[in-house]
């Protein structure tokens, strides 16, 4: 009894969660007097207990522009507790003088919601001597002079160009779209950027502004960069970037006319033309990398990097934690590196990689790190060695593969206390018994009837309701098996929750905004993926998830491995760039869902 009333509480303790372990967040500013034309930081912390924290939702902000700037995570295992915090960096830009405020931030953890405190920033005019668009007027305090000089040049127009015409695959692609006016505006203008298909997408705040003479007409200009990464090689089109602006326009007035004041209160209330303007459409030639020298461990990183690698205990003992950390530090597309595979080491066990990425873009470069963080436990005490990680990745300035590698590191590993335990002497023989005394039992004819007694006769009257604690101890004992069988097959636990996983981030789409929606219907795609094939989402490719499937899969119709990167690619648009609408991210949940139904029937069954 006492044995199976201890596993009844064991299962009640696994159920219940810690109160005190939840997600906390945070919200400060780089400073909160700030002129129209300038920018801060903006840095969200979200902490918790767990590895994966859930992202934080921006709420609308009036008058103030916001660009995502990378994030960083820190992780930390003490005696087997997670604990986390990832903190959001932002680049916040002003766009009217006063009082302006960011409202709380939110994040949602099992149900609960956890909210920051509002900031206020007081924006002021920018300092005398100011130049620029955005020092210029929304709406013109008097009727604007004639240009001096450019006959004949158009009073606003837009231009887009890029850095490179002929970029390798994944290799940072630099798009510029400057507007133009030469007149000032009656309402700030709505900018509605490319279609960049075949494209991830990373912006570069900050906005900027500047003057300009073409053609003998003097222009001021708003500038907007966009780091694109070509996904396939060949020729990508970048399409035309469109402005939608009002200007002012010179209407004839005739005092004698005899719709004379008609047509002066038309001018001065609603006197303006509405221009819709479009860049041309780009065409780059995306090159493939070359199928000369490269290795056997390149999973697709462009770029000039660096690795690095540190564990926070050289000297330990069995059963005891240590984290190593691998680094992988330059410029390039961060987000798509994978983790360096590491070697395997018979005297240590390794546990599954946790990331953190950390990035800038300052001069319009991605640079940044993206850490690896792995637990290893020893099993065998002496001394060992963590050999050289290998990183290779593709240089495109000397056109040709890098191999980075990592220094080994030499571990000390001592006997934990069961092993010390274990080797100590063994325990002396028992002594002989010897009788002390002897004396005798009378038998005693009333049976005994105090509380047990009476309590066990209940018990074995209650019938069916013994085997209660049986049931108990048998679905706890089912409990253990399973989650022992999760750790000793952990590739296959994961192939077999993978649809669920998945089908979970398509319910949280549903209620989540646009954006993140977005991210939610990708994560599922890559995330079912990855679990299925056995591999890192991180650096995960359309293109070798389709070689994998066929791989697995020969049979498998051909329109439902192309399906995958048709999805695939229509994802990462809406990602990472804007979209048109909610209703189309409900008929892609709806087609990905489909996707993943038959993906589960036809290609992993």
């Amino acid at each position: 009894m006492k044995t199976c009333f201890a596993a009844f509480l064991c299962l009640c303790g696994l159920a219940a969660r810690p109160a005190a372990a939840q997600v906390s967040i945070s919200a400060q500013v780089s400073q909160t007097d700030v002129a129209i034309d300038d920018q801060i930081a903006l840095s969200v912390t979200v902490s918790g207990p767990d590895a994966s924290l859930p992202e934080p939702k921006l709420p609308a902000l009036s008058n103030l522009s916001i660009y995502d700037s990378g994030r960083s995570q820190n992780l930390s295992i003490v005696n087997g507790q997670v604990s986390s915090s990832i903190v959001y960096t932002y680049v916040v830009i002003p766009r009217a003088v006063g009082k302006a405020v960011i409202p709380p931030i939110s994040v949602t953890d099992h149900g609960r919601t956890f909210r920051t405190e509002a900031i206020t920033l007081n924006v002021h005019r920018p300092q005398a001597g100011m130049t620029g668009a955005a020092a210029m007027p929304r709406r013109a305090a008097r009727r604007p002079q004639p240009p001096q000089g450019g006959q004949g040049q158009p009073d606003a127009f837009v231009a887009a160009q890029v850095d490179d015409q002929k970029p390798f695959v994944n290799q940072q692609l630099t798009l510029t779209v400057r507007f133009y006016t030469a007149v000032s505006l009656l309402q700030s203008p709505q900018y509605q950027p490319p279609q960049t298909e075949g494209f991830i997408c990373e912006d570069l705040p900050p906005e900027r502004h500047g003057q300009a003479t073409i053609h003998g007409r003097a222009y001021y200009y708003s500038e907007i960069k966009t780091a694109l990464f070509a996904t396939q090689p060949g020729p990508l089109t970048i399409a035309p970037a469109s402005v939608r602006a009002l200007l002012p326009q010179a209407m004839p007035v005739d005092p004698f006319s005899g719709d004379f004041f008609n047509r002066f209160f038309q001018q001065g209330l609603s006197g303006g033309r509405v221009l819709e303007l479009r860049s041309k459409p780009i065409t780059v030639d995306v090159q493939p990398l070359p199928k000369t020298g490269k290795p056997r461990d390149f999973s697709g990183a462009v770029g000039r990097f660096s690795i690095s690698d540190d564990i926070d205990h050289a000297r330990l003992k069995t059963g005891e934690a240590a984290t190593l950390t691998v680094t992988v530090s330059g410029e390039g597309n961060l987000k798509s590196i994978a983790a360096p595979a590491l070697p395997q080491i018979a005297q240590l066990q390794a546990f599954e990689t946790v990331s953190s990425l950390s990035f800038d873009k300052k001069n319009d470069v991605l640079r940044g790190s993206k850490s690896f963080k792995t637990v290893l436990v020893p099993r065998v005490s002496g001394r060992a060695t963590i050999p050289p990680v290998h990183f290779s990745y593709f240089d495109p300035v000397r056109r040709a593969y890098v191999e980075a590698r990592t220094s080994p590191i030499a571990l000390d590993i001592a006997p934990g206390a069961a092993a010390a335990a274990a080797a100590g002497p063994a325990p002396s023989s028992p002594r002989s018994v010897a009788a002390v005394s002897s004396d005798l039992r009378y038998l005693k004819t009333a049976p005994l009837r105090g509380k047990t007694t009476r309590f066990l006769q209940a018990m074995a009257a209650a019938g069916p309701l013994n085997a209660m604690p049986f049931v108990v101890f048998l679905g706890a004992l089912g409990l253990s098996l399973y989650r022992r069988q999760a750790l000793l097959d952990p590739a296959g636990t994961r192939s077999r929750g993978a649809l669920r996983v998945a089908q979970a981030r398509l319910r949280q789409a549903e209620a989540a905004s646009e954006a993140a929606a977005a991210a939610q219907l990708s994560d599922a795609l890559t995330g079912y993926l990855a679990d299925k094939l056995g591999r890192s989402a991180h650096g995960l490719t359309a293109k070798r998830v389709q070689e994998l499937a066929r791989a697995r899969r020969p049979d498998a119709p051909g329109p439902l491995i192309e399906e995958i990167r048709t999805l695939w690619e229509e994802l990462d648009m809406r990602r990472f760039s804007p979209s048109s609408g909610h209703h189309d991210l409900e008929e892609l949940a709806d087609r990905l869902d489909a996707l993943l139904r038959r993906l589960e029937r036809e290609v992993f069954s």
